[in-house]
């Protein structure tokens, strides 16, 4: 299938100064996830729970840097094997990496039966299939799902951005139809929880809008989008009493939950000069970010097993009564994940590389791709 061709291969490329911000966008999303999981979104309920909408900023990024994976790819089959092998390819090795670590570490690993292969192969493993929790997996299961969802969106939309906006407010339809009917049950299929993708698309699919149009989206109607979508975030808690704790809303998410991420999206679009200047000024906080951006994929799974190895072995549990400990926790987390994340990076891309080239061949695009980069 090939795809349409593009005559200004300008349009095919994000500008250097915007795929930094977008790499620096990924190493503090990836923190984020860390400092959650190390309680950050339980420190002051139900306020510090808005710390979840801010997850979203993933699927924006993500959605920036496949939309012009897609334009520059010579072929459909290309660019959906490529992707979704930097999806499972890493998630296959990193899981693995993992087992093994843990089995050196405790002797032990959690008993496997057909299923729980079946599992594991399909991105969908349970509490009993892990040998520590892996609860940040839905998103990367999600991923796969948007990334074949968005292929004919995204081939529509070289020739105009209405796809791109259709997909934004079909999300928020299938959102307000969870507020109103919960029809998120309806969207299980063996096991596959179809609703994240799929209700998840729309940041997807602004990514690659904003990117597409930046010059329309200024500051001016990104403060327009933003008092709409908070707007609807006071309806919710207003008018519709919704529960205000973002956490009961991230797993299905309706329209509380869309709208506040929508915000968050928008803040840090605004924010953008801020988080460059301050990254352009400290060396070291820029080079700390773009250690987690390089490595996100690695640090977004290893750190479970990071918290759940200091937690067993040094019950480094409750530790909000202590904040010295508190901080010993976070320290340890950081550089654990960090350690085994160099491995793991190296290892998932030389093999995922390796199928590729086995696969595809090498690539015959004319237009090269700077850093490679996966779903994350």
């Amino acid at each position: 299938m090939k795809s349409p061709v593009i005559a200004d291969t300008s349009q095919l490329t994000i500008p250097p100064d915007e795929r930094a911000f977008i790499d620096r966008l990924r190493g503090l999303s990836i923190i984020r996830v860390v400092l959650v999981h190390l309680g950050l979104s339980w420190f002051y309920p139900p306020y510090s729970q808005f710390f979840h909408n801010l997850l979203p900023v993933l699927f924006f990024v993500s959605g920036a840097v496949s939309y012009y994976s897609c334009l520059r790819s010579n072929s459909g089959r290309r660019y959906l094997f490529r992707r979704s092998l930097s999806m499972v390819g890493p998630f296959y090795v990193i899981a693995f990496f993992s087992l093994i670590v843990y089995w050196v570490l405790t002797t032990t690993v959690p008993g496997f039966d057909i299923g729980a292969i079946l599992r594991w192969i399909t991105i969908i493993p349970n509490s009993e299939d892990t040998p520590f929790p892996m609860g940040q997996i839905w998103f990367i299961h999600a991923m796969v799902i948007i990334v074949f969802l968005s292929f004919p969106i995204f081939l529509m939309s070289k020739y105009s951005v209405v796809p791109l906006v259709l997909c934004i407010l079909a999300s928020a339809v299938l959102s307000i139809s969870q507020q109103i009917f919960d029809i998120n049950d309806y969207f299980y299929i063996m096991g596959h929880n179809l609703y994240q993708g799929m209700v998840n698309l729309g940041f997807f699919a602004f990514g690659a809008l904003y990117y597409r149009k930046m010059e329309q989206l200024q500051a001016g109607r990104i403060i327009t989008l933003l008092i709409l979508s908070l707007s609807v975030v006071l309806f919710n808690i207003v008018v519709l009493n919704v529960d205000v704790n973002m956490a009961n809303h991230s797993y299905s998410p309706d329209s509380y939950y869309l709208s506040a991420s929508y915000c968050a999206i928008f803040l840090v679009i605004l924010a953008k000069r801020f988080i460059n200047y301050l990254c352009n000024s400290l060396h070291w906080l820029d080079a700390f970010i773009l250690f987690y951006s390089k490595h996100a994929y690695s640090v977004f799974i290893v750190h479970s097993f990071s918290v759940f190895w200091l937690e067993q072995q040094f019950h480094l549990t409750d530790v909000k009564t202590d904040p010295l400990l508190g901080v010993i926790k976070l320290v340890l987390v950081f550089l654990i994940s960090s350690i085994l994340a160099i491995p793991s990076t190296w290892l998932s891309k030389k093999l995922t590389n390796s199928l590729q080239n086995i696969v595809l061949g090498r690539t015959t695009s004319t237009i090269p791709e700077k850093s490679k980069v996966g779903i994350l």
